[in-house]
C-alpha cells in the first residue's frame, strides 16, 4: 500500500493523491459504510438516516461544516474522526447513541466544557483530544474502557486525578501541553497498564524527593512505579532531583531531556535519544540504563546502541565515563568533545586488570579546546578530600607522558582524528592505534612534541612507519612540535594533501635520533636540517602548504625517497623566515605535475628554482607550472638561478604575479621566455625589475629560425617600478633592453616599452 501514498510536509506525515482518496472512499462507503470527505472539503449536507443506522466510520479531516446535528445516530460506529481549525464546539448529545464507539479523535475542537454525551461511551477505547481547547475534563474518568489517551498541544492546566482511574490505559500523550502544570500526586503510579508515555516539550514541574511539605505535583519516583513502562518522552529541568534506579532496563524507545538548555525542536532520527546537562559526574550513574541504550546523545555542561556522541561545555567534568560504562559501547561510530576546562579523560580505568577496550565502528573522534586533556583512557586512583568525599585522580606512576591513545583502547577502524587545542598532551600516538587512518589534523597543542611514539619504547627506533590510508594530515600551531616521529622510514602511499603551519621548532619531518641523544646530536650538527629527505616516502601528494616555519632552512634534500613528490601540483610557502631556496635541482625531475606555486613572505630566499644541477647534466625537464604568485620576498634574486638553454621548460605558463621583491632584477631567461605561448597574465608590482627576458640578443641570434612568442589574450600590469625607464632610449640601450607590454592605463608608470615577442618594431606607450 506504500506505493499509493505521497511525502507529507514533515517526516511524521504522508499524502494520498485525490484520485486514489476518492477512489479508496467510494470503496468504503459502498462496502463498508464510512462515511467520508476529503481533506479540507466542505461539507454540503449529511448523510440520511438509514446511512447512519449501518455506519461502522465516520472521517471528516478539516472539512469545512456548516452545522453539527445535535445527534448522530449510529448504533455500529467504530470510529469517528472530525478534525476543526476554528475550534468548533460540539453539540451536548452527539455522542449520546454512538454505543460501540471505540475511537473518538476530535482534534482542533473548542471542548470547553466537554459534551456531557463523551460519558455514554461506555466501550471507548482510543480518545484523541490534540489541539483542543480544554478545561475541565474530569469527565474522562468515567470511561473506564480507555487504552489510549492524547491531549497534544492541547490548553490542559490540570491533570484531574479522575484519569487514575483508567487502570486499562495504555497510552498517555502529553507533548506540547505547555500549560499543564499540575498534575496531582499519584495519579501516574496507579497507571498500572501504561506502556507509553509522553511529556516531551510540556510538563516539567516535577517535585523533588525529600520534601515534607504538602505537594501539588507528581514526583518523578512514580515513574518507577510504572512496571510495563517502554516508551517515555520527559524533560527533567533539574538533574539533582532525580532519584536512584528512575529509569528501567525495559524502556525500549525514550527521549530523555535533563537540564535546563534543551528544546524539543527538529527531526530525531533515532527512537533513543538522551540529552544531559549534568552538574556532577556522579550523577552519570542515574542514566546508566539510558546510556547504554541511547542512540543519539546530546552533553553539554559537563551508548550500547549509541552511535553519535556530542559533548560540549562540561567545565565540572574529569573524564566521561567508567570503564565498565564506556566498553558496552561497542557500536559507537562517531565521538566529539569540545570545550571542557578540565576534562582530563574520556575513560577512567578503573582496576588493575588487563581488560580492554574494543571500539570497531569509531570512525570519527574530534578533541578540540580540551586544556588538562592528558589520555583518551588512564587509570585512577581514589583521594579522600577533607570533607570526607572520595575524588577521583588521575594515576600516573611513571611520570611520562602518555599518547592520546594506551594499550587499553583499540578503535581499529578509526578513519578521521582531529585534535585542537589539547595542550598538555606530548605525543598523539602509537602506530597499532592508526592503521586505517584516513585524515589526521593535529592543531594548537602547545606541549605537543612527537605526532608518533612507540608505547611503552620511545628510546627504540621504529624501522618503519606504514600509514597505508592517510589521505590528508594538517600539523597546525603546535610550538613544541619537532618531528612526526622518531624512524627511519614513514611511508603514506595514499597520501594527498599536507599542511604543515606555525612549527617552529620543526625542521625535519622524521628523525632517527630519539629523545636522549637529540641534543647531543644538535652540537655536532648531525641532525638533518631539510624537512623532508629519504625518511619520507609520499608518492601521491599533491598539495603541500608550508605556513609560518620560522626555523626551517630547508624543504627538500637533496637525497629524497624514490617517486616522493613526483605527483605533487600545488605548492604554497609562506612565512618561512630562514628558507634560502625552494626546489634543489635534483627535485626537479619528480615536478612535472607542479602547476601552480605560491611564494609569499620569505625573509631570506634568494632563489626558487636550482637548475645548475641539471643543465651540468644534460637532462631535459617539462614543468606543467601554470601559475607563479611570488611576493613579499625582500632578498630574492632569481625565480630561475640559470638559463637552462631549452633543457627545463615551463612552457604552460598562464600566469605570473611578482610583488614587492626589490631585489629581483630579471623575471625570465630567455630560453623560458622564448615558449611562453600560454601567458595570458603578466603583473609586475613594487618590485626592482629592470628586464622581463634577459639577455634577448641571445634569443634572436640562437634561435632566429624558430618562431618566436607571440602572447595571446594578454593582461600585464608594470606597476610603482622604484626608477622609471628612460622615455628617451638610445638606439643601442633600444637593442638590447627588452620592453615591457603594459596594459593598466590607470596606472602612472611614466613611460614604459611595448614589447611583445615575434614583432620587429618597438613602440612606446605614454601614461
Amino acid at each position: 500500500m506504500s506505493c499509493l501514498l505521497l511525502e507529507g510536509d514533515n517526516h511524521e506525515q504522508v499524502k494520498m493523491h485525490d484520485v486514489v482518496h476518492s477512489f479508496a472512499a467510494s470503496i468504503a462507503s459502498k462496502h463498508h459504510h464510512v462515511f467520508t470527505a476529503a481533506y479540507q472539503t466542505e461539507l454540503e449536507e449529511w448523510p440520511n438516516k438509514d446511512f447512519f443506522e449501518q455506519c461502522t466510520s465516520i472521517s471528516l479531516p478539516y472539512c469545512y461544516i456548516p452545522e453539527l446535528p445535535e445527534v448522530l445516530e449510529c448504533p455500529k460506529l467504530n470510529s469517528f474522526f472530525m478534525f476543526d481549525i476554528f475550534s468548533r464546539k460540539i453539540p451536548e448529545n452527539l455522542f449520546s447513541r454512538m454505543e460501540e464507539l471505540k475511537v473518538l479523535d476530535l482534534t482542533g475542537m473548542h471542548l470547553s466544557p466537554l459534551p456531557l454525551s463523551l460519558q455514554c461511551l461506555e466501550n471507548l477505547q482510543t480518545l484523541c483530544l490534540d489541539g483542543c481547547v480544554l478545561e475541565d475534563i474530569s469527565a474522562i474518568g468515567d470511561l473506564k474502557q480507555l487504552q489510549v489517551l492524547s491531549f497534544i498541544q492541547s490548553t490542559i492546566v490540570r491533570l484531574p486525578s479522575e484519569v487514575s482511574k483508567l487502570t486499562r490505559l495504555r497510552l498517555l500523550d502529553l507533548s506540547r501541553c505547555r500549560k499543564l502544570e499540575v498534575i496531582p500526586p499519584d495519579v501516574l503510579s496507579r497507571l498500572a497498564q501504561l506502556e507509553e508515555l509522553y511529556m516531551g516539550d510540556g510538563f516539567v514541574q516535577w517535585k523533588g524527593e525529600g520534601h515534607d511539605e504538602p505537594r501539588n505535583n507528581a514526583k518523578l519516583s512514580e515513574l518507577k512505579l510504572l512496571s510495563k513502562l517502554s516508551t517515555l518522552e520527559v524533560h527533567i529541568m533539574d538533574a539533582n532531583i532525580m532519584p536512584k534506579d528512575l529509569f528501567s532496563e525495559k524502556l525500549e524507545r525514550f527521549r530523555v531531556f535533563i537540564g535546563d538548555v534543551w528544546d524539543w525542536r527538529g527531526k530525531y532520527k533515532t527512537s533513543r535519544t538522551l540529552k544531559l546537562k549534568l552538574s556532577t559526574s556522579a550523577l552519570l550513574e542515574r542514566v546508566k540504563v539510558l546510556l547504554m541504550k541511547t542512540e543519539d546523545l546530546y552533553v553539554d555542561d559537563l551508548k550500547g546502541n549509541l552511535r553519535k556522541l556530542k559533548v560540549g561545555n562540561c567545565n565540572a567534568l574529569r573524564s566521561l565515563f567508567s570503564f565498565s560504562m564506556f566498553k558496552g559501547l561497542e557500536k559507537l561510530e562517531k565521538v566529539d568533545v569540545s570545550s571542557c576546562k578540565i576534562m582530563e579523560e574520556i575513560v577512567v580505568e578503573e582496576g588493575e586488570d588487563d581488560e580492554k577496550i574494543n571500539l570497531p565502528k569509531l570512525r570519527y573522534l574530534r578533541l578540540e579546546n580540551l586544556p588538562q586533556f592528558i589520555s583518551f583512557c588512564s587509570r585512577v586512583k581514589e583521594a579522600t578530600t577533607s570533607g570526607g568525599n572520595k575524588e577521583i585522580e588521575c594515576e600516573d606512576e611513571t611520570e611520562t607522558p602518555m599518547p592520546l591513545f594506551s594499550r587499553k583502547v583499540s578503535f581499529p577502524n578509526l578513519t578521521i582524528l582531529i585534535v585542537d587545542g589539547c595542550d598538555n598532551l606530548k605525543n598523539l600516538l602509537s602506530l597499532s592505534s592508526v592503521v586505517h587512518l584516513k585524515r589526521l589534523e593535529i592543531c594548537n597543542c602547545k606541549m605537543m612534541e612527537e605526532v608518533m611514539v612507540k608505547e611503552g619504547l620511545e628510546e627504540e627506533i621504529m624501522s618503519k612507519v606504514l600509514l597505508h590510508q592517510l589521505e590528508s594530515l594538517k600539523l597546525e600551531n603546535l610550538p613544541k612540535l619537532t618531528r612526526f616521529c622518531t624512524n627511519n622510514l614513514v611511508e603514506c602511499p595514499v597520501l594527498k594533501k599536507l599542511r604543515i603551519q606555525n612549527c617552529p621548532q620543526m625542521r625535519t619531518f622524521v628523525s632517527n635520533y630519539t629523545t636522549s641523544n637529540m641534543a647531543s646530536s644538535r652540537e655536532f650538527g648531525i641532525i638533518n636540517s631539510a624537512l623532508f629527505d629519504e625518511k619520507v616516502a609520499f608518492p601521491n601528494m599533491e598539495q603541500l602548504e608550508i605556513l609560518n616555519m620560522d626555523n626551517l632552512k630547508m624543504i627538500w634534500h637533496s637525497e629524497l625517497h624514490s617517486d616522493s613528490f613526483c605527483k605533487i601540483n600545488a605548492l604554497t610557502v609562506e612565512h618561512c623566515e630562514e628558507l634560502i631556496k625552494i626546489f634543489p635541482s635534483t627535485l626537479l625531475r619528480g615536478l612535472r605535475n607542479l602547476q601552480r606555486l605560491v611564494i609569499h613572505n620569505c625573509d631570506l630566499l634568494q632563489e626558487v628554482f636550482d637548475l645548475q644541477e641539471l643543465i651540468k647534466m644534460k637532462e631535459s625537464v617539462a614543468i606543467q607550472l601554470r601559475t607563479l604568485h611570488i611576493s613579499d620576498l625582500p632578498k630574492l634574486k632569481h625565480v630561475w638561478n640559470e638559463d637552462p638553454l631549452g633543457l627545463v621548460l615551463f612552457d604552460n605558463l598562464i600566469s605570473v604575479r611578482v610583488w614587492n621583491c626589490p631585489d629581483l632584477k630579471i623575471i625570465f631567461p630567455a630560453s623560458i621566455a622564448k615558449n611562453l605561448l600560454q601567458l595570458k597574465r603578466l603583473h609586475i608590482i613594487s618590485s626592482g625589475v629592470e628586464e622581463i627576458v634577459q639577455n634577448l640578443n641571445w634569443v634572436e641570434t640562437n634561435m632566429e629560425n624558430q618562431p618566436m612568442v607571440k602572447v595571446l589574450q594578454p593582461h600585464f600590469s608594470f606597476r610603482r617600478m622604484p626608477r622609471k625607464i628612460d622615455p628617451n632610449p638610445s638606439s643601442a640601450e633600444a637593442e638590447i633592453r627588452p620592453t615591457l607590454f603594459v596594459i593598466d592605463s590607470d596606472v602612472d608608470c611614466g613611460r614604459a616599452f611595448l614589447f611583445i615577442l615575434g614583432l620587429s618594431t618597438q613602440g612606446v606607450i605614454s601614461f
